[in-house]
């Protein structure tokens, strides 16, 4: 069995105008297949306009139990990073994702716990 990796980027984009028919940036992903071959893989994605969700609620919920579990990290370290986050953001973006699993119980329980004890 595999295993799933997310990677969070901040893309900013220069102060020009960005053709809305062409990518607007190129994901580079080289892996190797769980079956343990030894060839990795290498594939360019495009990014444009259509890849953008309209809403985070449209976001994946994986994708935004990652944002949660960064963005907790981020405010507890104090990072300027998370100036516009606070604990009850996190709080509430981690619940809005909680199935029920061990790890995302564990971050709805860490923040309210970090809240309780009036970190940040």
């Amino acid at each position: 069995m595999g295993h799933a990796a997310t990677a969070l980027y901040d893309v900013v984009f220069a102060e020009t105008e960005l053709a809305t028919d062409a990518p607007w940036l190129t994901v580079r992903l080289r892996y190797k297949p769980p079956e343990g071959s030894e060839r990795a893989v290498e594939r360019a994605l495009p990014v444009g306009r259509e890849s953008l969700a309209s809403s985070g609620d449209a976001l994946p919920a994986d994708y935004r139990f990652a944002v949660a579990a960064a963005g907790f990290a981020e405010v507890l370290r104090a990072s300027p990073y998370a100036k516009h986050w606070t604990l009850g953001r996190v709080a509430e973006l981690a619940a809005s994702v909680d199935d029920g699993s061990e790890d995302r119980r564990e971050l709805v329980e860490l923040t309210a716990r970090a809240r309780a004890l009036g970190v940040l």
